[in-house]
């Protein structure tokens, strides 16, 4: 008898909702993460989901002066 093996359940940035990047955003702003980081992160957000807000979340951030 064949053994089933588990698929392992494959997570990307789409499973992350709103309620994650304002988490996300006030983490970063309370550890007063430098800019570039902060730059960073929101490029890779940005590049794995095509609605995330680049701006919106930089404003929610406010560290940066952008």
């Amino acid at each position: 008898m064949k053994t089933r093996r588990r698929r392992r359940r494959r997570v990307n940035l789409g499973d992350v909702t709103q309620k994650d990047f304002i988490a996300f955003a006030k983490i970063l702003k309370s550890e007063n993460a430098p800019c570039p980081l902060v730059h960073r992160i929101t490029e890779y957000f940005g590049s794995q989901n095509p609605r995330f807000d680049n701006k919106r979340f930089m404003a929610a951030v406010g560290i940066c002066g952008r």
